[in-house]
């Protein structure tokens, strides 16, 4: 069409007829993009609304966020003919592994086998203990298979089926702040006693140095330890944490939801002065909103990281009452380790002067 318009360019009539028809195909293109963006977005809506009773159904799904949850279901999905799972699978592993071959049962067996890595990163990330062995996980993996034209119901609730058989039979899951000790210890193991006092509702804010980080985010090796100190020398899970930095709306409500519900585990914000305005009110009202139902709710400690933030009501200035963990310990326990840290250099300066 456009072809057309430039060849007859010298032809008033038929340039006025190829600019109403360029016209009409551009309207009749677009009010159709606009109807489909439309209809996903209301899916994505419909979605969001059947995950949250789900969630409430299965709260061990609280613990995930909507993007892990949406690679689970990827991941459950039927490996026969799944294209969809097959490029997930081949962006992550793409060059440990031949993807060109024509041998499609080679295919089938890697794609089973990277499913089953995945799955096993996923669920351990929850620092639960459970059967990883391949048996184990491709019986329930096929007993809770997802196909396609399933309905986003049908999906969630296998996919609650599969996280309820893999860790518990109907028992409800009490994740602790005290999953897995990093730091090592020559005298006996501290036993760490819950007091009343402890199982207050206590909101802390941890001041920050003004000092900006060169990394981008505020955990520097010195936060880091006093994120040590606050978990009583215990390495965080991943849904403990919020990085608020790049979180979204959903996120930051599904974080403060796992704060209610999971009320024997301590939860930390960070990167909260990197955020956009309109997410941090959303993030000071539902602290607020915390603070309002502690009549009728109870929680563990919460912890604000910020240079720029102020003590807020339900808020207390965090002040170290115990040893803080020191930087020297921590590389000290990698050694024990044996564990090497990346030789990464830091290159830093405006756009233009050759960095690279």
């Amino acid at each position: 069409m456009l072809t057309k318009l430039k060849n007859n360019h010298d032809e008033p009539s038929i340039t006025t007829a190829a600019d109403q028809q360029l016209e009409l195909y551009i309207k009749s293109r677009t009010e159709n993009l606009t109807s489909i963006c439309r209809t996903m977005e209301i899916d994505h809506e419909n979605y969001l609304h059947v995950l949250d009773h789900y969630r409430d159904e299965c709260q061990i799904l609280k613990l995930y966020s909507n993007r892990q949850i949406m690679i689970l279901l990827i991941l459950l999905s039927s490996s026969s003919y799944n294209e969809t799972k097959r490029l997930f699978l081949q962006n992550l592993f793409d060059k440990n592994y031949q993807w060109d071959t024509r041998n499609q049962d080679l295919i089938q067996q890697t794609v089973h086998q990277l499913t089953i890595d995945c799955l096993v990163h996923y669920l351990n990330s929850l620092r639960i203990s459970f059967d990883s062995s391949m048996k184990n996980l491709s019986q329930l993996l096929e007993e809770n298979s997802l196909y396609n034209g399933d309905s986003i119901d049908v999906c969630l609730k296998k996919l609650c089926q599969f996280i309820n058989k893999i860790f518990f039979s109907g028992k409800k899951f009490l994740p602790s702040s005290t999953t897995s000790t990093m730091m090592k210890k020559n005298n006996s193991q501290r036993k760490i006693t819950t007091t009343t006092q402890q199982r207050e509702n206590q909101q802390y804010l941890v001041k920050l140095p003004t000092k900006t980080s060169i990394t981008g985010h505020d955990l520097d090796m010195n936060t880091f330890c006093i994120v040590l100190t606050i978990l009583h020398e215990q390495l965080p899970s991943s849904y403990q944490i919020l990085w608020a930095s790049s979180c979204t709306e959903e996120d930051i409500q599904l974080f403060f939801s796992r704060i209610r519900t999971y009320t024997e585990s301590i939860f930390i914000v960070m990167d909260i002065d990197k955020m956009h305005h309109r997410l941090r009110e959303l993030l000071l009202n539902e602290q607020a909103s915390l603070t309002a139902i502690t009549d009728q709710v109870t929680h563990r400690e919460v912890y604000y990281f910020s240079r720029e933030l102020s003590c807020r009501k339900g808020m207390k200035q965090w002040i170290c009452t115990t040893r803080n963990v020191s930087v020297n310990t921590v590389r000290a326990n990698f050694e024990h380790l044996n564990y090497t840290p990346p030789e990464i250099h830091i290159i830093l300066g405006v756009a233009g002067i050759g960095k690279f």
